[in-house]
């Protein structure tokens, strides 16, 4: 996604009740970086998730030549998300 569509706006929430539109490339890279803060002794794999990320980038570039990728997507629901 982020070789593919780095400009895409993607709505998320922030402390589940902000919402805010970034940009696919800046919602990605923070999820990166926050992999490396992961405890130690919180038995998640970050390293997992960060080899796998990578990972996905070299494949990403590697295809990125062979396939067209689909132009950008309509959202699917309005903005802003309704009030929960």
């Amino acid at each position: 996604y982020l070789v593919w569509f780095p400009r895409v706006k993607i709505t998320t929430a922030i402390f589940f009740v902000i919402w805010v539109r970034l940009r696919a490339w800046v919602l990605l890279a923070a999820w990166f970086v926050l992999q490396f803060f992961t405890d130690s002794s919180s038995n998640v794999a970050w390293v997992a998730h960060v080899g796998g990320f990578l990972f996905g980038v070299v494949v990403g570039l590697l295809q990125r030549d062979r396939v067209e990728p689909e132009p950008e997507a309509t959202p699917l629901s309005p903005w802003p998300p309704p009030s929960i």
